[in-house]
């Protein structure tokens, strides 16, 4: 391996490592790392694509990424106004990537990479401890059936020094992230509520229960309108690749643990989402390259429509 080709390679993971030290000195007081997180989500996003679908287009991944990712209208929001959502869904995503690397082209050199960003992801958005977890264990366990020691001891050690890094910078910060008084108030019975006392007392009240807010990601208008309809082009087969079942169970966890707390915001249903688009790009791949071929004008129709909606709500959520 080269030296520019090594380069490259640790390039992302560098860059993720400076934004967060970036951000956790400054304390989350500069907009540009907001920006930076955004333009890198997107980025991640589409390696992230070619990662689970490499016959896939690049026109097509950069399209989809674009409409589903980049104007969905709570990433928009977010990627001008909240810094530490932006950089905890950034973190998000290149754990996933340098994860799923190491499990779908079993290079174990990635793994040190993905326990580092993983740990990192969870200091800046302590919620998802739930949606990373399961990608945690099946990193150990590939590396540990794989009998690959060196890989596995350079991870722990990566995650552990990422650990201590957020410790020392956050020595003044709270000393137990779990001591949160919605995740003390975490019940199964939420579910099924829709109005939430909160510790101060104030009564929050919404419009459906949580086991239906959960499923804003699949219709809504601060995601995508167009997205349910991915859902008729969608095969069993799509989900055939392991890191996909992966991606399943993270998904599950997270959503059972967002399911029984006392709040609902959709802030915290982007990471979901994110995870989502990855597993439906199979699907919008085949309206994306069999479309044009054989409906051109349909499908054309069907992308401006998907674009006006898009542009329409990101405008109404920014300025709301």
């Amino acid at each position: 391996m080269t030296s520019h080709s090594l380069f490259l390679r640790i390039l992302p993971g560098l860059f993720f490592l400076a934004l967060a030290l970036l951000s956790f000195l400054l304390g989350f007081k500069l907009e540009i790392v907001s920006w930076l997180a955004a333009t890198f989500c997107l980025l991640v996003f589409e390696r992230l694509l070619a990662l689970l679908a490499p016959g896939a287009r690049a026109e097509s991944r950069w399209v989809f990424g674009g409409l589903g990712l980049a104007l969905a209208p709570l990433f928009f929001r977010t990627g001008l106004t909240s810094m530490s959502d932006g950089l905890g869904l950034a973190l998000m995503l290149s754990a996933f990537y340098f994860c799923l690397r190491t499990l779908e082209t079993r290079k174990t050199s990635n793994a040190i990479w993905g326990a580092a960003l993983t740990v990192l992801a969870i200091s800046t958005c302590h919620s998802l401890a739930a949606l990373l977890l399961p990608l945690g264990i099946s990193l150990a366990y590939n590396l540990f059936a794989r009998k690959k020691w060196l890989a596995l001891a350079g991870a722990l050690f990566a995650g552990l020094l990422a650990m201590l890094l957020h410790i020392w910078l956050k020595a003044n910060g709270a000393a137990n992230p779990l001591a949160h008084s919605n995740l003390e108030q975490w019940s199964g019975a939420n579910f099924f509520q829709h109005s939430f006392e909160g510790h101060n007392g104030s009564l929050s009240h919404y419009l459906l229960p949580n086991i239906l807010f959960l499923l804003y990601p699949l219709a809504h208008p601060a995601f995508c309108m167009v997205l349910p309809g991915l859902f008729f082009l969608f095969k069993k087969t799509d989900l055939v690749l392991p890191a996909k079942k992966i991606l399943l169970v993270c998904i599950a966890a997270y959503l059972i643990l967002l399911g029984g707390m006392p709040q609902q915001n959709l802030r915290e249903l982007l990471p979901a989402y994110a995870l989502v688009l990855l597993l439906l790009f199979p699907a919008w791949d085949r309206l994306y390259c069999y479309g044009f071929i054989f409906f051109r004008r349909l499908t054309l129709g069907i992308l401006i429509t998907a674009l006006s909606l898009q542009l329409f709500f990101c405008a109404k959520y920014l300025f709301q």
